[in-house]
């Protein structure tokens, strides 16, 4: 049985400088489109770590800090986390924080 999920994750915006917004087809969603996400591997990893991996995970950009630097917006979303994903996480719980990031 995998670990249960941490209800705390990130949210990657990966643009240009114009602006342009890189969008992501999910391989397990066909015409579902998102920016980088993931959650936490351990509840005390700090979330730029979270960050840099999913980063490279999903794209395979390497934030190094020097020539590309994730940005930590100091914003978080808490949602609810649909019913049908719910299995993944503890028993009763129900919301997920998301700390939102962006590298150019």
């Amino acid at each position: 049985m995998r670990p249960y999920k941490i209800p705390e994750s990130v949210l990657v915006v990966i643009h240009t400088s114009d602006m342009q917004v890189l969008l992501i087809e999910r391989a397990d969603k066909t015409g579902y489109w998102q920016s980088v996400t993931g959650s936490k591997d351990l509840p005390d990893e700090p979330l730029l770590t979270t960050a840099t991996r999913e980063l490279f995970e999903e794209t395979g950009i390497v934030a190094d800090g020097k020539n590309i630097v994730l940005r930590d917006w100091g914003l978080s979303n808490i949602y609810e986390i649909y019913p049908v994903w719910r299995h993944r996480y503890a028993p009763g719980i129900t919301h997920n924080t998301e700390h939102v990031f962006s590298v150019e």
